[in-house]
């Protein structure tokens, strides 16, 4: 079964069965087994949605969110001028590949995807500007992996934190993160 599987996998994507795994859906992969990590890198996916959305002489910036910046569909084109000038940005597109970097190997960017993803409907110049923000920040971090594994002695630490006034009509947010082992090994490490 595993043989006839692997034929129709091998008849719509590329592959290889030598030796270790190092690429994966666009995700490069180290495995490091003398200090039982592995590392997740999505360095040349990055590069690539820099260029896709004309962003590769792009300003590098170390935070993906301007933390003095409110969103609001206050914020969003009402006028046919306002909706002119954004018809010809691709909001979507690039908040899409936001999306896949956030997912795969940049937890870092989530919250701030998170919150562009609301104005996807209409979203104006603000959203678009902080959009371009966290692509200016991907361009700092380009060359960080999440690294997970290490030292399984250390024990788990749980976070968590509530704000429910932060956002546009005051809905609850909160958010968790749960560490195991060396708590630097999760974050994105250069």
């Amino acid at each position: 079964e595993m043989t006839h599987l692997l034929k129709k996998v091998k008849a719509r994507v590329e592959t290889s069965s030598e030796g270790d795994l190092h690429w994966l859906l666009g995700i490069e992969i180290k495995r490091d087994l003398s200090r039982h990590t592995i590392a997740f890198s999505q360095r040349a996916y990055i590069d690539q949605i820099l260029s896709r959305y004309g962003f590769e002489d792009i300003k590098p910036l170390v935070l993906p969110m301007d933390p003095h910046v409110q969103f609001s569909k206050e914020q969003c084109p009402s006028t046919p001028e306002e909706r002119a000038m954004m018809r010809d940005k691709p909001y979507r597109q690039a908040l899409g590949a936001l999306m896949y970097a956030a997912v795969a190997t940049c937890p870092d960017i989530a919250f701030v995807v998170n919150q562009l993803t609301r104005y996807s409907d209409n979203p104006g110049l603000v959203h678009w500007n902080a959009l371009k923000r966290v692509f200016a920040y991907l361009k700092s971090t380009r060359d960080y992996a999440l690294v997970l594994g290490g030292n399984p002695s250390q024990p788990l630490v749980g976070y968590s934190d509530t704000d429910g006034m932060s956002t546009d009509g005051r809905h609850a947010i909160s958010g968790y993160v749960f560490l195991i082992g060396d708590d630097r090994k999760f974050l994105r490490a250069h």
